[in-house]
């Protein structure tokens, strides 16, 4: 194993290549009651994406997703299954728009997904964030952004002040 610094919640593998690794010392710390239900969700989210990746076509994939829900104690899990809008694929809603209006074009969709974080360094082959901004306040209820314009060297010792050269701004 690696030296360093974790934050992986002990299970049965890590703590057997723990003790199988010669002059290591672990220490490990409780997770608070609050922290639990994100920690373990964290922790069984790559293991759901390998099982995923695993099943080889949508409807493996649908029968999986209902049979991990199936354990869950949520009483409206049921409804949390897969629809099966088009056999044999698996889909998602990427827009609601009114019926009534009267034009059908789409809204300004941005290119990083509005599940995924992103460092918008303002490189030529990567959106930018003027462009991510506009895209996202065409539809949201709000948008969540921190901003910082003084990014110091990794390394080095003059880091800005919390507050001063970064912001994190509820943009409405």
């Amino acid at each position: 194993m690696e030296l360093g610094v974790y934050e992986s919640l002990l299970t049965a593998k890590l703590f057997e290549a723990i003790a199988a690794a010669d002059h290591v010392r672990a220490e490990y710390r409780v997770v608070d009651e609050a922290e639990q239900p994100l920690a373990i969700t964290r922790h069984l989210v790559p293991i759901i994406e390998r099982s995923m990746r695993v099943a080889r076509t949508a409807d493996e994939r649908a029968e999986l997703t209902k049979r991990i829900l199936s354990v869950l104690p949520d009483i409206e899990v049921d409804r949390e299954t897969l629809h099966p809008w088009s056999p044999g694929k698996i889909a998602r809603l990427e827009e609601l728009a009114d019926a009534q209006a009267l034009t059908a074009g789409r809204l300004p969709r941005p290119a990083t997904p509005f599940s995924d974080a992103a460092l918008m360094t303002n490189s030529p082959h990567e959106p930018t964030l003027a462009a991510e901004l506009r895209a996202e306040m065409a539809s949201a209820d709000h948008v969540d952004g921190y901003v910082n314009s003084n990014w110091p060297r990794l390394g080095g010792s003059k880091w800005p002040r919390p507050g001063k050269a970064g912001v994190a701004v509820p943009i409405e």
